[in-house]
């Protein structure tokens, strides 16, 4: 699978493994449980309300990625488990725009032809990006197992370290910059 390198504040380039078709569609699928568990429930729980029933179902599953991507960091349950983030092409979170964007989109790469358009723009792009990616400018990342990968990689940069440019940061460990980054 591809790497994306993301350029930080500090002229520090954090590489990504773009996350792959395979979990991209393995997180949907667990997606897809949760809703059908949702749905059964709300249908049981709403039962004898029929036009009721229908509304909640109806919103809940038109809305469910778009409300756990915007919450929830970029992720849905199903990209949760199997480590993957929705973020930028700076590799930042994505705003609520960019989120909607992606939602709209999934319409047509995911909905209108069975998840085949985004199969393939998927596996085309050079950044892993389906439709709704590309027009809103992000991707997907698998995360690594731990950040302290991560400082691992760091600490292996070892004498390529170039000056730094503001003199606080220097008060700053490695694992204490990771931890930023992270939140």
């Amino acid at each position: 699978m591809a790497n994306l390198d993301f350029r930080m504040h500090q002229n520090v380039v954090i590489r990504f493994e773009a996350a792959s078709v395979g979990y991209r569609i393995l997180a949907f699928m667990i997606d897809a449980i949760i809703v059908s568990i949702c749905l059964s429930m709300s249908f049981y729980v709403l039962e004898g309300i029929e036009a009721l029933s229908y509304l909640v179902v109806a919103i809940f599953v038109f809305m469910y990625h778009l409300i756990f991507e915007m919450f929830n960091k970029g992720q849905s349950p199903g990209k949760k488990i199997f480590k993957l983030r929705v973020v930028t092409l700076e590799g930042d979170l994505p705003t609520a725009n960019q989120v909607a964007i992606r939602w709209i989109f999934r319409l047509v790469d995911i909905g209108m032809s069975v998840g085949l358009l985004a199969i393939a723009s998927i596996m085309s792009s050079a950044k892993s990006q389906r439709l709704g990616d590309l027009m809103a400018g992000t991707t997907v990342i698998k995360r690594p197992d731990s950040y302290m990968d991560k400082l691992k990689e760091i600490e292996s940069l070892q004498g390529k370290v170039q000056e730094i440019k503001y003199k606080d940061m220097k008060k700053y460990t490695d694992k204490e910059m990771i931890l930023l980054k992270k939140y």
